[in-house]
């Protein structure tokens, strides 16, 4: 899995209230990055369990015929998350700028980013 870090923990302190607004909404997604790479690795960690279980449980137990036991036998593990730095241009920094443009332009700088940092995009 690999996520686009848009907006940097280290910034410039914010000059006038609406840098300060626009650097907490920044911060914010920053933020959801780390926990999602916490919720992430527990989550591997219970397939993982769930793997090991299937492997000791009996083939005659009649939890393997759960809808729900199957449901979790479906479920794969992230082999690799990369968090990709990306160096965005001031005028793309505005996080709450939802146009299209700005949009393209951030996946396209993201891609750029990710190419520099030697992530290979197949």
């Amino acid at each position: 899995m690999i996520a686009i870090e848009l907006f940097p923990m280290e910034a410039p302190v914010p000059q006038s209230l609406t840098d300060v607004v626009d650097r907490m909404v920044q911060l914010q997604y920053t933020s959801r990055i780390k926990l999602d790479e916490k919720l992430f690795n527990k989550i591997d960690r219970v397939i993982k369990l769930i793997e090991r279980v299937d492997a000791e449980l009996p083939a005659d137990s009649t939890i393997r015929s759960d809808k729900d036991y199957q449901r979790m036998l479906g479920h794969r593990r992230i082999n690799s998350f990369k968090v990709i730095e990306a160096k965005l241009h001031h005028d793309l920094t505005n996080a709450s700028d939802f146009s299209r443009s700005s949009i393209e332009a951030r996946i396209e700088a993201g891609y750029d980013d990710a190419k520099r940092q030697g992530v290979a995009l197949q």
